[in-house]
């Protein structure tokens, strides 16, 4: 194994357990599924990791150290997702819904808006039922489904959705896109300790083969 690999698999242990030490919601069973977590996005999302995964390693870590993480979360956020959905592509919905399962330190609650045709209104009827498989591990703790009579385009179809949210924070993830499992731990985390309400991310183009 190369140095490099070998400075991967360290991150995710200092991520877990430092998220173990730092947030008091975190047991010991979730710091073990934190690392399976990390370990199986980095493994099928390999080529991405020294872009995406060790910087984004590097800051949480330094938000864990810096003794603020529980002042700035106190107990375990709630996070709304919204996922509108027009003509998706099997294998690409499926991997963006895995990977909010895969989300890290916070409860989701996701809205899948559907933009009316009923084939999208099946797939993701299929779709979450297999979910469901996984609970275990899984941060969902809400998942809604929203369908549309007609097609009136992603904003509306997002704004279908957004209308419907409880929770004080919320961001969007789109039906063909995924989000690594620190995505909404992180953000939440930088959203707090700069005393700001909007955060703008950038993103990476991932391709399957």
């Amino acid at each position: 194994m190369d140095h490099e690999h070998l400075e991967h698999l360290a991150f995710i242990d200092q991520v877990a357990d430092a998220a173990l030490s730092a947030l008091p919601w975190i047991s010991s069973d979730e710091c073990n599924k934190i690392k399976t977590k990390l370990l199986d996005f980095d493994s099928r999302y390999w080529t991405l990791t020294r872009y995406l995964s060790l910087p984004l390693y590097r800051e949480t870590l330094l938000f864990l150290n810096s003794g603020q993480a529980a002042f700035l979360l106190s107990s375990r956020p709630s996070l709304s997702v919204v996922i509108p959905v027009h003509n998706a592509d099997r294998e690409l919905l499926a991997m963006a819904l895995q990977s909010l399962q895969a989300q890290i330190g916070v409860d989701l609650e996701v809205w899948i808006s559907i933009d009316g045709l009923d084939q999208d209104f099946h797939l993701v009827e299929n779709l979450v039922s297999q979910l469901h498989s996984d609970a275990a591990m899984s941060s969902i703790v809400r998942l809604e489904i929203l369908r549309g009579s007609s097609n009136v385009g992603v904003a509306r179809c997002r704004n279908r959705a957004l209308r419907q949210i409880t929770t004080t924070w919320f961001t969007c993830l789109d039906a063909d896109d995924i989000f690594h499992p620190l995505r909404c731990l992180h953000g939440l985390l930088l959203l707090r300790q700069q005393g700001v309400q909007r955060l703008n991310t950038g993103w990476s183009r991932v391709s399957l083969r």
